[in-house]
């Protein structure tokens, strides 16, 4: 279907695209609005503006230990919050999620409330393609862009049996919606089958406030602490 497609396309001077993500349509149709509407008009292309992220983030200072250690606290704080909030959990974690990899095409867990990962080679990687939906609830967070509830497998011999994961947009200048990551709670709620219905309602009935907590946590993280003029060459504008 898609190569009769392509090739319709081709006859009628279209050019067709095929979204690997779900969130890659709004994103499509966000950037078309942007660059047609002068209201709107953003500095940079999308991939520009992913670029001009990446390179303050990667100066930032924040994928040190040292980087990690100083912004701990409030990384914390949200995970007792959910510990008191949500009855059934006997045990919560918060990771932070960042865009990593070439073309920015994948998710690296940066940070995490059960430890400060060292960054260094003897550190065990937590990286993953945004495609690879199904596997990690940050990827299907990221790749639906919105609030993503649910449980784990009962099969899976982790701990961890049910999650609250949000994508994360940085909206101001010079990012302008751009996704750059996630932010995750991890809940561990031990117990008989209906626990799991419980610990669900539970996060759906606190949802707005879990979603915005996440976000405000996620967008203070992942905005780069430099704000350095940007790189010499970019970001410019576009007609």
């Amino acid at each position: 279907m898609h190569a009769f497609l392509t090739l319709r396309g081709r006859h009628l001077g279209v050019k067709m695209l095929r979204p690997s993500l779900y969130s890659q349509v709004y994103q499509f149709l966000q950037e078309v609005a942007s660059m047609s509407t002068p209201a709107l008009s953003v500095p940079a292309r999308y991939g520009q503006r992913l670029q001009v992220w990446s390179d303050r983030w990667e100066k930032s200072g924040r994928l040190t230990t040292e980087g990690r250690a100083e912004v701990m606290g409030p990384v914390v704080e949200l995970r007792n919050w959910m510990l008191d909030s949500v009855g059934a959990a006997e045990h919560v974690k918060i990771e932070i999620w960042a865009r990593c990899g070439e073309g920015q095409g994948s998710l690296r867990r940066w940070m995490s409330s059960q430890s400060i990962l060292t960054g260094d080679a003897n550190a065990r990687p937590h990286e993953t393609p945004v495609v690879d939906l199904g596997h990690y609830a940050a990827v299907d967070a990221f790749a639906h862009r919105g609030a993503q509830i649910g449980s784990f497998l009962p099969e899976d011999p982790a701990r961890w049996t049910d999650y609250f994961a949000v994508a994360i947009v940085l909206y101001e200048e010079p990012y302008f919606g751009l996704p750059v990551g996630v932010a995750l709670a991890v809940l561990n709620c031990p117990g008989e089958p209906e626990r799991a219905e419980g610990t669900l309602l539970a996060l759906e009935r606190q949802r707005a406030e879990i979603t915005e907590r996440l976000i405000n946590l996620g967008t203070e993280l992942l905005r780069p602490a430099t704000n350095d003029q940007a790189d010499a060459h970019g970001p410019r504008s576009v007609a």
